[in-house]
Order: structure tokens, then C-alpha cells, then sequence
């Protein structure tokens, strides 16, 4: 049985979409399928290569031009096409995530057409706040109309949040919900000591995440208290955070000395330096649509990592977070509450701050290991109609 996963991500490059894809391709092979993703990352164009045991290759092309940007759009489709019609076998699963209209209506066309079973990862749906042109963003309307109209009984989904989970299934699609998820063997806990209580932020927060919220709460504090903290920025360059402390009012200079800027890095630095983290952060609207739908990495990742989290609940984190055991949870998404929740972290003794580490990792074996969702893969790739008497569940 042969699984090809679809996807516009840059895999095996580390973006959280990639990281994501390749769990789900390991979770396949656990249930006994072939997998190979196709990607757009940089690797050397249609070869077959392998990432820690997965199979891919990359319709994406090496140099760097707006010429190479309009020839992956143009030749994705043929690209695909090719690779599709020349296996020698075929492919069982289409498996589909974060691609545009002509690869989704293409796939569509060529899984009815083959007997082919088509999954769709479905892991976001956007807010049009988050977006310039809001409403009429591309990006916005694709999402939406996929979510609406085009992710029909035809499809199987693989849903990363109970939100989206209840929306398919009461369109009577047969779907799952796994959350982030890793192989645990591939991840260590490494329980730091820090002279110092150091937080650390690692993404790209320009649609999603408040990091000037949490700049403007770490100004908020006194000198003392600004004393004690380090915090790690990962993902952003030091111009950007500068211009967001012009931009919000934020005193940089006041700060700055407790700031470490690291702009970005490979994926591999990103949890070496959550590991040796006290906590990693994260703030997001709560009320939006885009947090209600997705689930955020970046805190699986931490608790993976032995990190205690300081966040405030949105998606279905409040299945999984519990205040003082794994993390310190920021009441509301606004400067004062994120400043009230680092000296609560700031207070913690060491014995404390340690036991709520070991809580942090035991979340993560107990919730986010792929083994735990074989059942749930089995289950939504069988022939077995969906429930409709239990949408949602």
C-alpha cells in the first residue's frame, strides 16, 4: 500500500508544516505504508531522496529568481502529473496539504477517476484580520473556499483541532483529529540550569503570534525584575524588533539588554535552545478564528523538549495545559497579564521549576507521540462510513 503525500511546504527544511508532514508520513509507515512526499524544498529537482527514513523529492526549482517562483507555480501541475501516471504501481492514498485550486481540483479529478482514496490535512483556517487585503486576500479566500465548498464527501481529513474536526464531520466527512505529534525517539529532554530565568520565543509571529504584546510586557517590568530574565527571540531579526518597539511604543532601550536576538536558524538550534529554556511563550487571540482552528507547534515542541510553557489557552491547549504543573497560563492576551505571568515564573524555586519540566515532558509522551494515533489513521483510512449520528466527537 503506497501513501503520496502533496504538499506546497518546503519539506524536509524544518517549517512547522514540513515538521508536520513528516510525522504524518511516519505514522503512515508505523500502519504499514510506502510513503513519499512531494515537496517544493530545496533539494535537487525530481531526485528521490530520504529524510530521516522518509522518501522525497521537490518539484521546486534551485535558483533564485522571480522566473523560478512563476515556473513552480506553472509546472507543479505537470510535474505532478508525470510522477502520478509514471509509477509503476501506483499510489493508494493521496494524502493533500497546503496546496493551491489546480492542484486540489486536479487530484480531486485523478483519485474519482483511479479509486483512489484522498486525505486532506486540513490544519488551519484563516481569520481575514491577519491578512492586508483581509477579505479579498488570495490566501484568505483559497483557505475559505476549500474549508466551504471544496473539501467534500469525497475527501477523507486528518483535522489538527477539535474546530475543525466538528466542521467536516457535520458536512458528513469522515474525519480524525490528530494534533502535533512527533516520534518521540527522535527527541530528548534536557533539563537546564540557568543562572538567569530564560523564556524563549521561536517562529514567525507576522500572522498569528503577539510578540509585541509580550515585549510591551517585558518593558512593563522594573529593573530588577529585567535583571533576572533572559529572553530569546528566534525566528525575527533585531531591525524588526526594533521597529516593533518604534511601533507599539515599546521602550527598546530599557530591554534590550535582556533581549537575545537570534533571527533564524535551523530547526535543530530552534530545540537545542527551547531545551535549555526555563519556558517557551506564545500569545494569540484566543476569540480568532485562525487560533480556534489551528494548534500551535511551537508549544508541542517545548513541552517535547522538558519546556514548561507561559501562554494563553486558545485552540484546544486547554485539553493539554494545566496551570503550575506545565505551565503558566497568561489570563488575558494583553502586556499587563504576560507581565503578571513572568514574575510568577520569576517567584518559582528550583525544585519547582524542575518538577514542572518532568510535568512539561510527561504531557508530551502522554498526548503527542504518533504511536498514540495509529488507531485513529487505521480507522479513517478503512472503508467504514463516517458516523453521522456523532458529528464532532
Amino acid at each position: 500500500m503506497k501513501v503520496l503525500i502533496v504538499t506546497y511546504y518546503r519539506y524536509p527544511n524544518g517549517d512547522a508544516g514540513s515538521v508536520r508532514q513528516h510525522s504524518l508520513a511516519k505514522l503512515y509507515e508505523k500502519i504499514g505504508y510506502d510513503v513519499t512526499i512531494v515537496g517544493m524544498g530545496y533539494s535537487g529537482l525530481n531526485e528521490i531522496l530520504t529524510h530521516n527514513g522518509v522518501k522525497y523529492t521537490s518539484f521546486r526549482h534551485s535558483e533564485y529568481s522571480k522566473l523560478s517562483k512563476i515556473k513552480n507555480f506553472l509546472f507543479y501541475t505537470s510535474k505532478l502529473k508525470n510522477l502520478l501516471l509514471s509509477s509503476k504501481d501506483g499510489f493508494d492514498v493521496i494524502h493533500i496539504a497546503n496546496t493551491n485550486f489546480n492542484i486540489l481540483l486536479y487530484l480531486k479529478c485523478f483519485a474519482s477517476t483511479r479509486n483512489i482514496s484522498l486525505v486532506h490535512d486540513s490544519v488551519e483556517w484563516y481569520s481575514a484580520k491577519q491578512f492586508k487585503l483581509r477579505f479579498i486576500s488570495p490566501s484568505y479566500v483559497f483557505k475559505h473556499i476549500a474549508n466551504k465548498y471544496l473539501i467534500n464527501e469525497s475527501f477523507k481529513v486528518i483535522s489538527i483541532s477539535k474546530y475543525l474536526q466538528l466542521h467536516f464531520s457535520r458536512k458528513g466527512i469522515k474525519t480524525i483529529r490528530i494534533p502535533i505529534v512527533f516520534d518521540i525517539t527522535e527527541m530528548s529532554m534536557n533539563y537546564s540550569v540557568n543562572e538567569k530565568l530564560v523564556i524563549t520565543y521561536a517562529g514567525s509571529p507576522g500572522k498569528k503570534d503577539y510578540i509585541e504584546i509580550m515585549l510591551k510586557g517585558i518593558s512593563e517590568l522594573d529593573l530588577y525584575c529585567l535583571d533576572q530574565i533572559e529572553f530569546r527571540i528566534i525566528g525575527i531579526d533585531e531591525n524588526t524588533i526594533k521597529k516593533m518597539c518604534r511601533r507599539y511604543s515599546i521602550n527598546y532601550l530599557k530591554i534590550k539588554d535582556s533581549l537575545r536576538v537570534y533571527g533564524k536558524v535551523t530547526r535543530n538550534s530552534v530545540l537545542e535552545n527551547l531545551g535549555s529554556s526555563d519556558f517557551c511563550v506564545m500569545l494569540r487571540d484566543a476569540n480568532a478564528r485562525y487560533a480556534k482552528a489551528g494548534f500551535p507547534t511551537k508549544i508541542v515542541e517545548g513541552l517535547i523538549c522538558g519546556t514548561p510553557v507561559i501562554t494563553n489557552i486558545s485552540s484546544d491547549l486547554n485539553e493539554y495545559l494545566i496551570d503550575r504543573f506545565n505551565c503558566i497560563l497568561v489570563e488575558r492576551c494583553d502586556s499587563i497579564s504576560f507581565s503578571q505571568a513572568i514574575r510568577q515564573a520569576l517567584s518559582l524555586n528550583k525544585y519547582t521549576l524542575n518538577e514542572m519540566k518532568k510535568n512539561a515532558y510527561d504531557t508530551a509522551i502522554s498526548h503527542f507521540d504518533i504511536d498514540l494515533y495509529k488507531n485513529e489513521l487505521e480507522f479513517l483510512l478503512n472503508e467504514e462510513k463516517c458516523n453521522t449520528d456523532n458529528k464532532g466527537d
